[in-house]
C-alpha cells in the first residue's frame, strides 16, 4: 500500500498514480491544490482521513512516495511520525527532489546532493543498476546528482556516472533519494 504526497497538483505523480493503479497497487494519494485545500484519491483502497500524517495512518501503508517541498510543509510532529515509521517499523520513503531540500531534513540526511557544474550531458541517457541498457533520452534537465557515500546504494546514473537516484538505509526502513525531477 503507497501514500502519494504531492506539494502541487503535476503530470508525473497522476502518471505515477495511474501506473501503480493499472498494476494492482493499493493508493491513497493527497495533492496540495491551494492553502489547506487537498485533492485526495483512493484507488484499491478504502479511503481514509488524510488530513494529518500520524503513526495511526501511516501503519496502513507500506511505502510513502513524495516531493520534498511537501515533507518540508509537514508539521514537526507530521515528520516526526514519518521518521518513527521508517526507522522502528521498516516504512520505506521515496523522496522526489525539487527546488527545496532541506539538508539537515531527516529524509535528505543521508544524502549529498550537488549541482551540475558546467553543462549536464543532453539528452539524459539514464543508466539504472544491473541493466543491460540505457533508457530512452529523459527531456527536461537535470539540475542536480548525488555523491556517494558508504551505506548508501547507487540506483540510477546518468552517462557520466553521477548518481541521479540513491538509497540509505535508516533503522528498519529505506530511504530512496532522487535527484530526477
Amino acid at each position: 500500500k503507497i501514500l502519494l504526497l504531492a506539494a502541487f497538483p503535476d503530470f508525473e505523480h497522476k502518471f505515477l498514480r495511474n501506473w501503480l493503479s493499472e498494476n494492482g497497487y493499493a493508493i491513497a494519494s493527497r495533492t496540495l491544490i491551494s492553502k489547506n485545500k487537498y485533492d485526495k484519491t483512493f484507488i484499491n483502497t478504502a479511503p481514509v482521513n488524510l488530513d494529518k500524517v500520524t503513526i495511526s495512518l501511516l501503519n496502513q501503508f507500506d511505502v510513502i512516495i513524495s516531493d520534498a517541498t511537501e515533507l518540508d510543509a509537514l508539521s514537526k510532529t507530521e515528520q516526526s511520525a514519518i521518521y518513527t515509521q521508517v526507522q522502528e517499523n521498516g516504512m520505506g520513503l521515496v523522496v522526489e527532489a525539487d527546488s527545496i531540500v532541506s539538508p539537515g531534513a531527516f529524509y535528505a540526511a543521508p544524502f549529498k546532493l550537488y549541482p551540475y557544474h558546467g553543462k549536464q550531458p543532453s539528452p539524459a541517457f539514464l543508466y539504472v543498476k544491473d541493466a543491460d541498457k540505457s533508457t530512452a533520452p529523459l527531456p527536461g534537465e537535470i539540475n542536480s546528482y548525488i555523491r556517494y557515500r558508504p551505506g548508501e546504494q547507487a540506483l540510477v546514473f546518468d552517462s557520466s556516472s553521477n548518481i541521479l537516484v540513491s538509497s540509505s538505509m535508516e533503522g528498519y526502513g529505506k530511504i530512496l533519494f532522487s535527484a530526477i525531477n
